[in-house]
């Protein structure tokens, strides 16, 4: 009978429906991965082939946002012994829908982890084919200079080299901030006498990244001092101070941030000062990671806001010629911008990355917004990355850094002064989980940076519009809220136009026609949905128009600039927008798309 069963349950097409229906339950918490895993060791391999496309594809399509519910049932495949299963099924499911480059990279690290060589390779080949020269030297971090080559990846693989391959792959997810992965590996090459100095360090930080407490005192100190001596870094000295808060040695945190200050080669002439306020600041944070110190607050009255205009795009949707139509008026003034960097698409500096970047004010306006309060580490990084400008860990931050630096120089120590006068604040309203007191402060800082940037400007608060262009992006509407007096125009674009344009133009571009299907229906799923919270909320107003229209229409050009700039106004003293050379931007995917490319998309340009 028992023999019967499992014949039955190896049927193909059951095997599946048994994959579905276990999807489904381990997803609701109805059975748990020991269930799972003894199913499938029941299964021969076809079924169980099956079974874990089965799997997988249900947990791409129930949870698609859920990247720890696919990472977690691809851990499980692993655990459970069935690598050559769930390289299948990645496979099996690349073809239909596709994963991000961080679904694959945790893939390929977590067949190291479990030295699954044969799988390995086939995942490393794919890598390298496809996204390596999309993402390897992307990923700016104390390891970079040490980041291996892909073939040479492969190389060590082939050769059966493990332990210099943990320390490789170590340093990969370090730099990609898969700080789990990393700091397991690294620990194990280190162990077997592989690495330097510098893959020490990464290792204490990423394994307290990932919740492990770190090394600090005399071991810490003697592992700074092997870094130093193999590669002279400031960066060192801030990724040891963010050690000293996780131990709460307040002493060992001062020291390195004093470290660090010294050797950064800040854009300002008062250094006396900068040190007085960032150590204000970092005594706040250790105070809020220790759950103690005085309380902060600030005056309970309206902070003194600027008229703001967001032009709001996703990516490659023609918000710049919205954003040049605004610059044409005499009440415009813009933040300063970093200069051009290697690492980054044209434009990109522009975004203001302390509202909506990693680390910055908007991720932490969401977290309230949803109940939750900001961990302490949430500060730091704030401190860390908008603040100082340091220790950045892969390229969001790594642009964070860059533009807090364009502002340092921009604001001399008004860029210090507007933080010092609000994030002791924002850290005191977190340790004592004052919900409403987080939000104020947040609004603080964030309305302070504008009135800076309309100052550096040469503006006046009540005459000016602060126009940001991509600042934040229209997916992130939600968001707005953290601002007053602010407006918001969301530019949407023929999506053929845009997959045209990203082939040709994103250095950063990576997706497969469909993947990008999926990307740009997604975005414009959530920025419908945000903007009618907006509308719902009635605090930010905002109005949405076609690129196409833009461009060709100048009556609509005018009256959206107007409706822009109000209550303010002014008055078109300059020409920026050449409407003819963008209209040139209209249709491009005609000569650009195959027409299997064209099929794809031809579902976004009906429903849009």
């Amino acid at each position: 009978m028992k023999g019967l069963l499992l014949h039955f349950l190896n049927v193909p097409p059951i095997a599946s429906l048994i994959g579905h229906v276990s999807a489904v339950a381990l997803s609701l918490g109805l059975i748990g991965e020991g269930r799972v895993a003894g199913l499938l060791r029941r299964l021969d391999g076809r079924a169980s082939d099956r079974a874990m496309v089965a799997l997988l594809a249900v947990a791409v399509d129930r949870q698609p946002q859920r990247q720890d519910w696919l990472d977690g049932l691809v851990a499980h495949g692993l655990r459970a012994g069935h690598p050559q299963r769930v390289w299948k099924a990645f496979q099996a499911n690349e073809s239909r829908m596709g994963f991000s480059p961080a679904s694959r990279l945790r893939l390929l690290l977590r067949l190291q982890w479990h030295e699954e060589t044969a799988c390995l390779l086939e995942a490393l080949a794919e890598f390298r084919d496809r996204l390596a020269a999309k993402f390897w030297r992307f990923m700016p971090s104390i390891l970079e200079a040490d980041m291996p080559e892909p073939d040479d990846l492969i190389e060590l693989a082939r050769q059966g080299e493990q332990r210099r391959l943990d320390i490789a792959l170590g340093r990969v997810a370090f730099d990609f901030r898969e700080f789990s992965l990393s700091g397991a590996l690294l620990e194990r090459g280190l162990g077997a006498g592989q690495g330097n100095a510098v893959d020490r360090l990464a290792m204490h930080y990423a394994q307290s990244r990932a919740g492990v407490a770190p090394e600090t005192g005399p071991a810490l100190e003697s592992d700074l001092a092997s870094a130093r001596g193999y590669r002279a870094d400031p960066q060192y000295a801030l990724l040891a101070c963010e050690l000293a808060i996780h131990q709460g040695d307040a002493e060992g945190a001062a020291a390195r941030l004093d470290e660090w200050l010294r050797s950064a080669d800040l854009p300002v002439d008062d250094s006396d000062t900068v040190q007085t306020l960032s150590h204000g600041m970092l005594k706040q944070i250790l105070a809020c990671r220790m759950g103690d110190g005085p309380s902060v607050s600030l005056e309970a009255s309206r902070p003194v806001c600027v008229h703001k205009v967001f032009v709001c795009g996703n990516g490659w949707s023609g918000s710049g010629a919205m954003h040049n139509a605004l610059q044409e008026y005499d009440t415009v003034v813009e933040f300063p911008q970093a200069a051009p960097e290697a690492l980054a698409n044209k434009g990109s500096f522009s975004e203001v990355s302390l509202f909506q970047g990693a680390a910055g004010l908007g991720g932490l306006w969401r977290k309230l917004d949803k109940g939750t309060l900001p961990h302490w580490r949430d500060l730091w990084d704030l401190f860390r990355c908008h603040v100082l400008g340091g220790a950045w860990v892969g390229y969001p931050e790594y642009k964070c850094a860059v533009m807090a630096r364009a502002m340092q120089s921009a604001f001399g120590l008004a860029h210090w002064y507007m933080f010092s006068e609000t994030l002791p604040a924002l850290c005191s309203a977190v340790a004592s989980e004052d919900v409403e007191g987080a939000r104020y402060a947040l609004t603080c800082l964030a309305e302070r940076a504008c009135l800076e940037a309309v100052r550096h400007a040469g503006g006046e608060p009540d005459q000016s519009v602060l126009v940001l262009n991509n600042a934040v992006f229209a997916r992130n509407v939600d968001i707005l809220p953290l601002f007053h007096q602010a407006r918001a125009v969301c530019v949407h674009r023929d999506p053929r136009d845009v997959w045209a344009d990203r082939m040709l133009d994103d250095d950063r571009h990576w997706r497969t026609v469909q993947e990008f299907a999926d990307f740009y229906a997604g975005n414009e799923r959530r920025t419908r949905q945000r903007i009618a919270g907006l509308a719902d909320q009635g605090r930010v107003p905002v109005r949405q128009v076609a690129f196409e229209g833009l461009v060709r229409d100048g009556r609509l050009r005018e009256e959206l600039c107007q409706w822009a700039l109000t209550p303010v106004g002014g008055q078109r003293v300059r020409e920026i927008l050449d409407p003819a050379r963008s209209q040139q931007n209209i249709g491009i995917h005609e000569a650009r798309l195959d027409e299997q490319a064209l099929q794809r998309l031809a579902p976004l340009v009906a429903g849009k």
